[in-house]
């Protein structure tokens, strides 16, 4: 039966698109998923894409409703990511939006699975080549161009993109992106910046 829902599901999506089937531990990655890259995307960009994509749905296997049965720590985190992407509702919507607890399986599993790219990056690039202009003609630092790289992956008409489960692209993004210090660090946001991050610790 998990091998019928996981091939009719994907016969449904063949676009765009990416599935962690967690009851028969698979992860599919739809090969028009890539299609926005180039044969000159730079590493950073395909780092990005791939990364990114794949620590989403790889933590879709963690972030699940029986971890938040069990764990009062993690329940917490999860009150927590839901606020912020209720007020990123409020500061960013351009349509309907119930971003919070709704479509939290999905928030989740975008800021860990961020986390997870970045943490790639770093271990590829020492921070002074991150400073460095990967596009010099655009004053664009290689770090800089992780992030736009990760947010180019929400700003494509899809056709038949749903937002049930996931936040409206807009707000995905910025919510995302808000949560990381390491954007602020790499654009120099300004603490009274809508997508400023405090450092931690």
């Amino acid at each position: 039966l998990q091998d019928q829902i996981a091939s009719q599901r994907i016969a449904e999506s063949l676009v765009y698109n990416a599935f962690n089937f967690v009851d028969v531990n698979t992860i599919v990655i739809m090969a028009p998923t890539f299609f926005p890259l180039t044969d000159n995307s730079s590493e950073t960009t395909m780092l990005a894409f791939a990364g990114d994509i794949l620590g989403h749905e790889m933590y879709h296997s963690f972030v699940t409703e029986a971890l938040l049965n069990r764990s009062a720590e993690f329940r917490s985190e999860a009150s927590c990511i839901q606020r912020h992407y209720n007020e990123s509702c409020k500061m960013f919507a351009e349509t309907n939006c119930n971003s919070g607890v709704k479509t939290f399986s999905e928030d989740g599993v975008d800021v860990e699975g961020l986390r997870a790219a970045y943490e790639l990056l770093k271990q590829e690039y020492t921070e002074s080549e991150l400073k460095e202009f990967e596009y010099v003609d655009l004053n664009i630092t290689r770090e800089q161009s992780f992030f736009y790289s990760v947010a180019m992956r929400s700003c494509m008409e899809i056709k038949g993109r749903k937002y049930d489960e996931h936040s409206p692209d807009n707000v995905r993004v910025n919510a995302l992106v808000s949560q990381m210090p390491e954007f602020s660090k790499a654009f120099e946001c300004q603490e009274d910046d809508e997508l400023y991050a405090h450092p931690v610790g």
